[in-house]
């Protein structure tokens, strides 16, 4: 049976941001740590295939689908808005380097888009989170596990890492926490 690895965790951080919460220098440390969890995931539930579900974003999300890449891990990206919208809102203001980096993740595997009908009442990154559990969590929850690379707060705003890590479908799924304010 399929292990699901699902990650939700923070972008880097605008220009603008008032409070650091995952600046750019942070990123080769998050790397490590994320390599470190996802070794610690595989060591602790033997399976014979491996599937990792993240979002697109700049940040955790490409490191986690990078990192999956060198651990020979088949990802799936899951988007809340059509490629280019979604690049424009979570990809483009942390810089070139990080637009590459996700041109060549769509290229080798096309996203999951998922879009709301306008009439819906609930925000799109709180729906793709719900999309991302329910594929996650088809197994069961002993055949799942999150990492979250997070600073354990409520967040900017609905359907961030908040909202995974204590939604009420993931009690009995065992959370890897990386918090990024100890990194």
């Amino acid at each position: 049976m399929e292990f699901k690895i699902l990650f939700t965790g923070h972008m880097i951080d605008k220009q603008e941001r008032e409070v650091p919460r995952f600046p750019p220098d942070k990123e080769i440390s998050a790397r490590k740590k994320m390599l470190k969890c996802l070794k610690k995931i595989i060591k602790d539930n033997p399976s014979n295939s491996y599937i990792g579900i993240a979002g697109g974003a700049n940040g955790g999300d490409i490191l986690f689908h990078e990192l999956c890449d060198e651990l020979g891990i088949k990802t799936k990206i899951y988007i809340a808005m059509p490629v280019e919208q979604f690049k424009e809102n979570s990809v483009v203001f942390a810089g070139k380097n990080w637009e590459e980096r996700f041109d060549k993740l769509i290229g080798t595997r096309p996203p999951i888009i998922n879009l709301i009908d306008e009439k819906d009442l609930i925000n799109p990154w709180e729906q793709i989170n719900i999309v991302m559990l329910n594929s996650a969590l088809k197994g069961g929850p002993k055949n799942a596990a999150i990492i979250a690379l997070w600073d354990k707060k409520k967040g900017d705003g609905r359907g961030g890492t908040y909202h995974i890590v204590n939604n009420k479908i993931t009690e009995e799924v065992k959370k890897y926490i990386i918090d990024i304010t100890k990194i």
